[in-house]
């Protein structure tokens, strides 16, 4: 399969209309419960063979893979809600475990907004980004490919400055009256299955710049009240046009599939539960356990590889 470029303007235009509202407010919240005296938040602590880690590299949008030292990371809706912050070379590790009381344990990991000062002293914000959220227990934490997932979950960050352009540009796109900065938005790439060979080397993941598969349809499906998923066709996907030369690639209305980008997203989303399919034209199959739950205001990137082939194409 042909080496494809590092898809960065999948998330980086949907978050030109982040709110930066939900993790950094559920946050607030469990803290000021804690310190309530007539109030303690969820310190629930299981056993070691109960624990898990989720590791990875915060970078930052448009410079050639930067690492972000000293910037916070946190999970959420686990048995415990936790936050670190990446070390010197802006590598971060989340150490979780499975909580006994429910049959499945639900982390998601946040970047929440924040401000970074760089090595000359200038400050620059970031906008809040989520991960899709991991449906975890035992059985699924001994796959391999939930190892490597979690292993290797990087996290691309985008400074708020991109705003007023990138929003501009979506709007061309699909109409200036249908971006809504208080809805939810979702970005997702379509993943090359080989990059799942890199497992946490992030120097290989930059290098090689294995990213999209092209020619898949990426669907979206919200769970009904009735328990069942119904197909969302309203709000995209719009799909991200191929690299040229210099020019990154853009988020074209036209496409009707993915291009060796692999980037795709969805916009405008009501609060709920929600999961991201994936069908290859020539018959490429991916996992279907990529859900996520939208909050007004969030901003989702299921970024490489949360949606991957379930075989390597040679």
């Amino acid at each position: 399969m042909k080496r494809m470029k590092i898809s960065i303007l999948t998330m980086a235009f949907l978050a030109a209309n982040a709110t930066g509202c939900g993790a950094s407010h559920r946050i607030d919240a469990l803290n000021e419960l804690e310190s309530q005296g007539n109030g303690k938040a969820d310190t629930w602590k299981g056993s070691e063979a109960d624990a898990f880690e989720i590791r990875g590299v915060v970078f930052a949008f448009l410079s050639g893979g930067q690492t972000v030292p000293g910037v916070e990371v946190c999970a959420l809706e686990a048995p415990n809600d936790i936050c670190t912050k990446t070390d010197e070379d802006g590598v971060y590790l989340l150490k979780l475990q499975l909580d006994p009381r429910s049959s499945q344990t639900s982390v998601t990991v946040v970047f929440p907004e924040q401000d970074v000062v760089n090595e000359e002293g200038k400050e620059k914000k970031f906008v809040e980004m989520h991960s899709r959220t991991f449906l975890l227990d035992a059985q699924k934490l001994s796959e391999p490919d939930t190892a490597a997932l979690l292993g290797m979950l990087h996290l691309q960050v985008v400074p708020k400055w991109m705003y007023t352009a990138l929003q501009a540009f979506m709007r061309l796109q699909i109409g200036f009256n249908w971006l809504h900065a208080d809805r939810c938005k979702v970005a997702v790439t379509a993943s090359d299955r080989n990059k799942f060979e890199h497992g946490s080397d992030y120097a290989a993941f930059l290098e090689d710049t294995i990213h999209g598969v092209a020619d898949a349809e990426v669907l979206l499906w919200q769970l009904s009240e009735s328990g069942t998923w119904v197909n969302m066709t309203d709000f995209g996907p719009v799909y991200m046009d191929e690299k040229h030369g210099h020019i990154p690639t853009l988020p074209r209305a036209y496409l009707e599939a993915t291009t060796e980008d692999g980037g795709a997203f969805f916009y405008n989303l009501d609060p709920g539960t929600y999961r991201v399919t994936a069908e290859g034209y020539d018959g490429t199959r991916f996992n279907r356990d990529v859900v996520f739950n939208c909050v007004d205001g969030e901003f989702i990137n299921i970024g490489p590889p949360q949606l991957y082939q379930l075989a390597a194409v040679k």
